[in-house]
């Protein structure tokens, strides 16, 4: 590699170790180009010819000048500088080579162009090349293709770290980001979101914390977080149950219930605390005061009426 080539291997696999990703950019799984392992002056043959569409070749080595073996995925130019030279990617395990990747285009490194297929004989050159490394990274870098993966922090958070990107460490704790174009940690984001608050309050919209049946039972302000108390929907409740709040009922009214009213003539009344219910009393008693408590009378008055209706009382007698 001469010294820009190593330059912008160096800037790719920062790219993809540091802590960039906020989760929320990054959906998780495969969704961009795959970037190839590198390895330097790899250079071995062909063992069996292949035709232009097979996806599968044998190498005759598969170590490398470090005395290790070839184990995942690299991106191979065959008869380099020849007629029929081709990029080529493929994972490979020693020197069984499999889900080859044809004809690279030589400007995206990943996208397959069928008049670059060809077909190599036994013996051919094959080299680990920086395309199509070089070629993804440098796309990656310019918008032009996404991450193949979450791009995330490999070891503790610490803003011991030297690694920055533009002059600025990235990690939770820095002080440093202060750019609407800084990089940042989740972990940073996460603590920046929850202490950059305020708790809510009459006048202040912030944070707060759902409020426990009993906590509303108590009419409790502030919770264990010292944050103000709401209540959630779990605590309303259109049936009468023990510490929620009332909901209307589809008839646009609370149910008989919360009023401890469970017959059809029930009546409510205080009893100095709570509500207190007075159960529908016989037909045609009458309703009076006990002093304390609303109670029916135990005189029949359609009796009285029949008596009064039946009785030939009227004028002067009536006023005696």
């Amino acid at each position: 590699m001469n010294i820009i080539t190593s330059v912008l291997y160096t800037i790719g696999l920062v790219i993809t170790t540091v802590a960039i990703g906020i989760s929320s950019l990054f959906s998780g799984g495969n969704f961009g180009a795959t970037i190839p392992q590198s390895v330097a002056i790899f250079s071995t043959t062909l063992a069996t010819e292949i035709s232009s569409t097979a996806t599968s070749f044998t190498l005759t080595s598969g170590t490398t000048a470090d005395a290790t073996t070839l184990s995942g995925f690299y991106g191979f130019v065959i008869d380099s500088g020849t007629s029929s030279e081709e990029f080529v990617t493929a994972t490979c395990t020693d020197t069984a080579c499999t889900g080859a990747t044809r004809g690279l285009s030589v400007v995206t490194g990943d996208t397959t162009i069928s008049a670059l297929k060809k077909t190599h004989r036994k013996g051919a050159s094959v080299k680990i090349t920086d395309h199509p490394v070089l070629t993804v990274i440098s796309r990656i870098i310019n918008g032009d293709e996404s991450f193949p993966n979450n791009i995330s922090i490999g070891s503790t958070i610490s803003t011991g770290s030297t690694a920055v990107f533009g002059g600025k460490a990235t990690y939770f704790n820095t002080e440093t980001i202060d750019d609407a174009k800084d990089l940042t940690s989740k972990a940073y984001v996460d603590a920046v979101v929850v202490s950059g608050a305020p708790v809510a309050s009459t006048t202040v919209k912030g944070i707060v914390e759902e409020a426990t049946d009993a906590e509303l039972a108590a009419g409790t302000a502030a919770g264990g977080t010292a944050a103000r108390l709401f209540a959630g929907g779990a605590s309303h409740n259109e049936t009468p149950a023990a510490g929620k709040v009332p909901v209307a009922a589809s008839s646009g009214m609370i149910l008989d219930g919360w009023l401890g009213l469970t017959t059809a003539g029930d009546m409510c009344y205080s009893d100095g605390t709570d509500f207190g219910r007075l159960p529908i009393g016989t037909t045609n008693y009458y309703l009076y005061s006990t002093g304390s408590a609303p109670a029916w009378g135990g005189a029949n008055l359609n009796e009285a009426n029949t008596f009064f209706g039946a009785t030939d009382i009227s004028g002067a007698e009536a006023e005696t």
